[in-house]
């Protein structure tokens, strides 16, 4: 007997906490249902949707993103969860969404802005100066990026903008950095050649490029490689012929 008591009771509960939720649904949809009839009635409705800042991300996806429909109550928008929906976008760094009068809703689009392409797994990214990835493209695209690949390069930005940063004073094109064995880099110029930097200081070794190419008079079309790896020794391979 105690046992069927026991048992009628969990179902009692069981259909009352139903009952509760099931109702507490209906309050909320007979809520939003008070709300909108409210908002319809007082003005308070949503009457335009302005997006700034806006250079790369399709406004269309960013509306899609949002899932707002004019007409809708102001009182029922979500600015914070709006806000995170388009933060979530693929060009979108961050945003601000905020109400206007007249049921004007704003937002503020802040993008990524792109200054290289990653190359990975023969799939290319274009990345910005932190080495975030934006969107995925083409190989052809924005080619005239440069273009940065190997494993792990992308944790080492910091070393890449200095780099970036002191090939700015030389009279030649950077096209590509790639990392080799996680520990160092080879940089690539559209004069066809490259230079094999070490492991440890690259600065130093840069400073070294440059009163190398600033003394000799030697021709970057000439040029294979120069190999900066050793800390005394400037080796340097022109075509066909190695030299010291």
């Amino acid at each position: 007997m105690k046992v069927v008591l026991k048992i009628s009771s969990v179902i009692i509960i069981a259909l009352v906490i139903g009952f509760s939720f099931f109702k507490r649904d209906i309050l909320i949809k007979r809520s939003e249902l008070v709300f909108n009839h409210f908002a319809v009635n007082t003005g308070m409705v949503l009457s335009e949707v302005w997006v700034k800042g806006k250079y790369n991300q399709n406004k269309n996806e960013i509306l899609n993103a949002i899932n707002l429909n004019i007409g809708d109550s102001i009182l029922l928008i979500d600015l914070d969860l709006i806000r995170d929906k388009i933060n979530q976008l693929p060009w979108v760094s961050n945003s601000s969404v905020y109400l206007q009068s007249q049921g004007i809703l704003q937002i503020d689009v802040l993008e990524y802005i792109p200054v290289a392409v990653y190359e990975f797994n023969n799939i290319n990214y274009l990345i910005d100066i932190n080495g975030n990835r934006i969107i995925q493209i083409a190989p052809d695209d924005y080619r005239d990026l440069i273009k940065v690949i190997g494993e792990n390069a992308l944790q080492s930005m910091d070393e890449i903008k200095l780099i970036v940063k002191k090939l700015k004073n030389y009279n030649l094109s950077l096209n590509k950095i790639e990392r080799i064995g996680n520990r160092r880099w080879n940089i690539y110029f559209s004069e066809n050649f490259y230079v094999k930097l070490p492991s440890e200081n690259p600065q130093s070794a840069l400073l070294r490029l440059e009163k190398f190419l600033s003394t000799y008079d030697v021709k970057s079309e000439k040029l294979a490689f120069i190999d900066l790896r050793l800390l005394d020794t400037l080796t340097f391979k022109l075509k066909d012929q190695l030299s010291e």
